[in-house]
């Protein structure tokens, strides 16, 4: 049961109220790895530069990259010191471990509010506010067509998506009042088959014909949840969604096409990543890549690197020599984090740019294998 609680006593005995949003900024924070301010807020920002994501691959933060995008730091190092005076951290040489006390505060916090956890974050925030957007519009727009009603304000104003829209439903080839049938029919399986999401909560968001949507601060009010957690709760419910879309597109038809056209226009990753990998997968070295994308090797080897982080099937195979994808997988087993330096001293004719690869590949296996 959820329980509007933030209280914490402190070491003197005061009790102050932490919010949800603290919560979550401190459980970033690891008891046993001391970890840097700059480096947790890129995390939270989304920063996507190979040396941040595969840092957030290793802390095991993948639910938490870019989920706070606008993130001022000033007020994220204000938070930081904030809890270090309550004692929930410590500071180690500019770096700042979770104490135990820190630790208890969050495991009793969490038993009774939503923790954010899906560690797909990192791989579907770039195509979730798209994905978002249009199934939103086209639950509005098919719910006034199914009751014949053209006296509506669209949820969305903007040329791009209403033109999106027209181009979707005349894509799909079936008649308008069909469609909204069948389209009615997936959402409510979709809902069916994703239990983890909770419905009466998320359908706050749909709008449709005497229906209008309520904003994360009216639900919140409406449930007395603070706000913040509202969103978290919302945000992992569309990766539910997308998730179950990726490994079940074929059970509904109608939304996964919607993903897998934001998917093959833009892509997981920046659509200059996805020419690179395109033009590698058809067999091209990477130095004939930077020759005709007038691009430096180092950038096209950054491209290279993030599709590795970004798509679990990447065949590292086809770079790494098979003595070495063996010692990762070796490695992984143990499940700790392959460093640079190790691998230096194991392979010491290697380029930086396979020796990350080789880290890269650890992490992501490390991650899938210990996948909730």
């Amino acid at each position: 049961m959820h329980k509007n609680t933030t209280f914490y006593q402190n070491k003197w005995g005061v009790i102050v109220k932490l919010t949800y949003l603290e919560y979550l900024f401190l459980d970033i924070f690891s008891t046993i790895e001391p970890r840097k301010i700059n480096s947790l807020y890129h995390i939270l920002t989304g920063k996507r530069t190979i040396s941040v994501m595969l840092q957030t691959l290793r802390y095991r933060l993948t639910a938490y990259f870019a989920v706070f995008p606008k993130l001022n730091l000033t007020n994220f190092q204000e938070r930081i010191f904030y809890f270090l005076k309550l004692g929930l951290l410590l500071e180690v040489e500019d770096n700042y471990l979770l104490t135990e006390k820190g630790k208890k505060t969050l495991e009793d916090f969490f038993l009774t509010h939503i923790r954010n956890e899906n560690i797909y974050q990192m791989n579907y925030c770039a195509v979730l506010p798209i994905f978002k957007r249009r199934l939103l519009f086209l639950i509005q727009v098919l719910s006034e067509s199914a009751h014949e009603n053209n006296q509506y304000f669209p949820i969305q104003s903007r040329v791009s998506e209403q033109v999106w829209l027209k181009q979707f439903i005349r894509t799909t080839g079936i008649e308008k009042k069909v469609l909204s049938q069948q389209f009615g029919k997936e959402l409510f399986l979709l809902l069916e088959k994703t239990p983890a999401i909770n419905q009466e909560l998320f359908v706050h968001q749909l709008e449709g014909n005497n229906k209008i949507r309520q904003t994360s601060g009216q639900v919140a009010l409406e449930v007395g949840w603070e706000e913040t957690e509202v969103i978290i709760k919302w945000q992992q419910d569309w990766l539910q969604i997308i998730t179950y879309l990726v490994k079940n597109n074929t059970d509904l038809p109608i939304i996964a096409k919607i993903f897998q056209e934001i998917v093959e226009n833009g892509g997981l990753c920046s659509k200059s990543t996805e020419e690179s990998y395109f033009l590698w997968s058809s067999g091209k070295s990477l130095a004939e890549i930077a020759t005709i994308r007038r691009l430096k090797i180092s950038t096209i080897n950054d491209h290279i690197s993030e599709m590795a982080i970004m798509y679990p099937s990447f065949p590292f195979e086809k770079i790494l020599s098979p003595e070495q994808v063996q010692y990762v997988e070796q490695r992984t087993k143990s499940n700790k984090p392959i460093h640079y330096e190790e691998i230096q001293e194991k392979f010491p004719e290697l380029a930086f740019f396979e020796n990350r690869l080789m880290q890269i590949m650890g992490e992501v296996d490390n991650l899938w294998s210990n996948k909730n």
